[in-house]
C-alpha cells in the first residue's frame, strides 16, 4: 500500500514539474517576444525624424535634425499657457519628446551621439516661452552629462542688450558650453547660421 501511495506521490510531482516547465517556457517565450519587440525599437529610434516646425507671428521656427546633428529655434515666442489655438506647453512640449527619444537613442545604443550644434536665435521670448527654453536646455544638459558634445549657440542683436543677458543667465545655469555670438541684421537661411558657427 504504501509503496502505491509514494508512485502516486511521485506521479502527481512529474505532473507538476510538467505543469511549471510549461509554465517557465511560456514565460520564456513572453521574455522573447519582449526583447525582440525592444529591439525593433531600438532600430527604428536609428532613425529619429527631424523635428520641423514652421514659424509664425508668435511661435519660432524649430529645425532638430539628429543626423545633421542640428537644433535649431529662431523667431518670437510669444505664446503663454492660456494661448489659443496653441498653448506654449502644447507647442514646446514636441520639442521635449524629440530631446527625450534622442537621450534614450543614446542609451540604447551606448555610445555618444554626434555633436549636437543648438542654435538659439530669438528676436524675443516671454517668459512663459522663456521658461519652456529652460526646460530644452535642461534636457540638452543632461544628454551633455552621457559624454555626449553638445553647444549652445546664443545669438543676438549686437545692440540688444536685454537678448545678450538672457542668454548670459542661461549660460549660468546650464552645464553646456554656450557661445554668445552678436550679429548685425537678420539672416533668414540655417546655412549662414551654421557658416557663423564655423
Amino acid at each position: 500500500m504504501k509503496k502505491i501511495m509514494d508512485k502516486e506521490k511521485n506521479t502527481d510531482l512529474v505532473k507538476i514539474d510538467s505543469s511549471i516547465l510549461k509554465k517557465v517556457n511560456n514565460q520564456l517565450e513572453i521574455t522573447n517576444r519582449l526583447v525582440a519587440q525592444s529591439t525593433e525599437r531600438i532600430e527604428k529610434s536609428k532613425f529619429l525624424k527631424p523635428l520641423i516646425i514652421e514659424g509664425n507671428k508668435t511661435t519660432p521656427s524649430i529645425y532638430f535634425d539628429a543626423t545633421q546633428g542640428i537644433i535649431e529655434i529662431k523667431g518670437r515666442s510669444t505664446i503663454h499657457m492660456l494661448s489659443i489655438p496653441i498653448s506654449a506647453a502644447e507647442f514646446y512640449q514636441p520639442l521635449l519628446d524629440w530631446l527625450d527619444q534622442y537621450r534614450w537613442l543614446d542609451q540604447s545604443l551606448r555610445k555618444p551621439l554626434k555633436q549636437i550644434n543648438v542654435i538659439v536665435r530669438c528676436e524675443y521670448f516671454n517668459t512663459c516661452s522663456g521658461i519652456d527654453l529652460l526646460l530644452i536646455f535642461k534636457k540638452l544638459e543632461a544628454i551633455h552629462k552621457q559624454n555626449n558634445q553638445v553647444v549652445i549657440n546664443w545669438f543676438y542683436p549686437e545692440e540688444d542688450e536685454d537678448m545678450l543677458e538672457a542668454g548670459e543667465d542661461y549660460a549660468s545655469i546650464i552645464r553646456v558650453p554656450f557661445k554668445m555670438i552678436s550679429y548685425k541684421g537678420v539672416k533668414d537661411s540655417l546655412n549662414n547660421t551654421v557658416q557663423e558657427i564655423n
